[in-house]
């Protein structure tokens, strides 16, 4: 799968705008709007730099930056500038009221849905991780107790035992298929994404697998007692062939 880059102008986080004296004294108002414009700032951040300047004794000129802000907001505003934010689960502060808000909304919603595709792929991989460590575990354990390295306990070891065994065969033939074939799906449809781009692509594919589960587990079966016990005889059956054979 191709390497993913969207260069996103998100909406600031601004909280406070200092500015020093000079910067307010030196100020093109015009660009600074502009620049907050580009950036989805809302008019809080003119009161910030307003109340900054007003310390300084300066006062800022509200028409220029107004007028700089708007042209800011006609780049910020558009469908595709609007996809790449929703697509980094980037923020929206209801800036584009008056610039076609209404396919921005639409554009952001649609990059909202592939950041949670995205997700969706990436917790699957990690389902898989997850499950792999998990079979190690457990192969580690079963082989302690087949080694003699670790001491069965007095009681009911041998159900110990068959529900690790139990799991395993779970985790290894059901889970980790599973979340590996939701990888290969979820890493094709994003392929396709990459191929098309926003505006050849159907969002209704980047439907969430959000619901798709693996089969639960339901704990050790009757069957499985006797393969995990038939596989343990054989194993035995196989070590006393070879201490003969040695």
């Amino acid at each position: 799968m191709k390497k993913r880059s969207m260069v996103v102008a998100l909406a600031a986080l601004s909280g406070c705008a200092t500015m020093s004296a000079d910067q307010c004294a030196s100020a093109d108002w015009s660009a600074l709007g502009m620049k907050d414009g580009n950036s989805g700032e809302t008019l809080k951040m003119a009161d910030n730099r307003e109340a900054a300047c007003a310390k300084a004794g300066v006062t800022i000129d509200r028409v220029a930056y107004t007028s700089g802000r708007s042209q800011g907001l006609v780049k910020y505003c558009t469908p595709a500038h609007a996809f790449e934010i929703g697509s980094v689960n980037g923020r929206y502060d209801g800036v584009c009221v008056d610039h076609n808000e209404t396919d921005f909304l639409v554009s952001y919603k649609q990059g909202m849905a592939l950041a949670e595709y995205k997700s969706g792929v990436a917790t699957a991989r990690s389902r898989v991780s997850d499950a792999a460590v998990e079979i190690a575990s457990i192969t580690e354990a079963i082989d302690g107790y087949a080694s003699g390295a670790t001491e069965f306990e007095a009681e009911n070891h041998n159900e110990k035992v068959l529900l690790m065994w139990s799991k395993r065969k779970y985790l290894q033939n059901e889970v980790i298929p599973f979340w590996q074939a939701e990888v290969r799906r979820g890493e094709k449809v994003l392929d396709r994404f990459d191929q098309r781009g926003v505006y050849g692509f159907d969002v209704a594919e980047l439907a969430a697998s959000k619901d798709r589960r693996p089969r639960p587990y339901v704990g050790p079966t009757e069957q499985e007692a006797r393969e995990m016990f038939s596989e343990v005889f054989a194993n035995a059956a196989s070590k006393l062939r070879q201490t003969s054979a040695n």
